[in-house]
């Protein structure tokens, strides 16, 4: 039986890592515009759900919806994990599951395998290898793990340009101009194609970059204020602070990338 495919859930891999948590991930909270895959390789990390600690136990891919607000811990700072961010059109988690487990079955161990083997390297297949493992990791949710967002192309092509943009100071009055629509009429159209507000989804993404920026550490926060477009310093550390658990200095001090 022939199946028409559209390409409506296109993933884009937004970061790609291998770290030794250290103690890192105590404190952090894990928020953003984007989806999270996780595999660990040792017991002793997971986030709290509910007032209760979850682990996030090897063995499995662990899936973590965009939008959440989870808190994070590391008893065993020899942990390593590997992590992906992405982003997919059209497709957001539920509410209802915070953190989904999918077993680490023989085609998402060699995929996984292999990515770690690919992290030196710059070719595309590191990033197809990584858009193939979280492919493959979410076709093996549950349906009640996510939702289904409408197609939407304007607001699309507009959450694309954001990103090429952040630099720039934008209000959600200049956004819903550019759709030559209401704010309030272009809120409620933004949130229903992309799970989240306008202002939501620009300040994760700021302060995402803000994160990958750090992590690099070619930048002072100075200049990172200016790349992500936030203008004032103490706001923006209390800002990241809040959406990450850690100072811009603490986190760039205790991230340790293998």
């Amino acid at each position: 039986m022939n199946k028409i495919i559209d390409g409506r859930y296109g993933i884009r891999m937004e970061t790609i890592h291998l770290v030794r948590l250290q103690p890192l991930w105590n404190g952090m909270r894990l928020t953003g515009h984007h989806w999270r895959l996780y595999v660990h390789d040792a017991p002793g990390a997971g986030v709290v759900v509910n007032g209760e600690k979850l682990e996030l136990s090897p063995g499995f891919a662990w899936l973590l919806p965009p939008h959440g607000d989870l808190p994070a811990w590391c008893e065993n700072p020899a942990l390593n994990q590997l992590y992906l961010h992405f982003e997919v059109a059209r497709l957001t988690g539920s509410r209802r599951t915070p953190a989904s487990a999918v077993p680490l079955d023989p085609v998402l161990t060699v995929l996984a395998r292999e990515l770690k083997e690919q992290l030196d390297s710059q070719a595309p297949a590191l990033i197809l290898t990584a858009t193939a493992l979280a492919a493959a990791a979410l076709a093996r949710l549950p349906g009640d793990a996510w939702d289904e967002l409408g197609p939407d192309r304007e607001i699309e092509e507009l959450c694309e340009s954001l990103r090429h943009t952040l630099a720039q100071e934008l209000s959600v009055t200049d956004l819903a101009r550019r759709l030559g629509m209401p704010v309030n009429a272009f809120i409620r159209r933004f949130q229903a194609g992309t799970g989240s507000t306008p202002y939501q989804y620009l300040t994760n993404l700021r302060y995402t970059r803000a994160a990958r920026l750090l992590e690099e550490g070619e930048l002072s926060i100075d200049d990172i204020c200016e790349a992500v477009g936030v203008k004032d310093r103490f706001h923006f550390s209390r800002m990241f602070k809040r959406l990450h658990g850690l100072s811009p200095a603490a986190y760039r001090r205790g991230y340790r990338p293998r």
